[in-house]
């Protein structure tokens, strides 16, 4: 009992509180609504996505260092997007925004 005092505690590895993160930002926001992309393979925040989505340069370089496949081109990213829920839903947004009203195109 005595030696006690002197012998390290081991240390256990910190565990997993199950909070989902964002890949690209690391938000652990509840309220971000975390969803899988298949670009980043990981979960990504709607803020995020979004941001991504219309291109912003650091969300893009951040997407090429979580694939870690080289650099990635606008189309690329899109063409991952399309794989995932929100992404898809990001585009047919963008696309009712630009139909005029009182129906389709000509």
């Amino acid at each position: 009992m005595a030696g006690l005092d002197e012998t390290p505690l081991p240390m256990a590895a910190a565990r997993h509180d199950g909070l989902a993160s964002c890949r690209l930002c690391a938000s652990g926001d509840a309220a971000a609504d975390h969803d899988w992309c298949p670009a980043v393979g990981g979960l990504v925040c709607e803020a995020c996505c979004r941001r991504a989505l219309v291109g912003d340069d650091s969300r893009l370089y951040a997407i090429s260092a979580a694939r870690a496949e080289g650099t990635e081109t606008a189309e690329d990213l899109a063409a991952a997007c399309m794989g995932c829920a929100r992404g898809r839903r990001w585009f047919e947004e963008q696309l009712r925004l630009r139909r005029p009203e009182g129906g389709e195109p000509c």
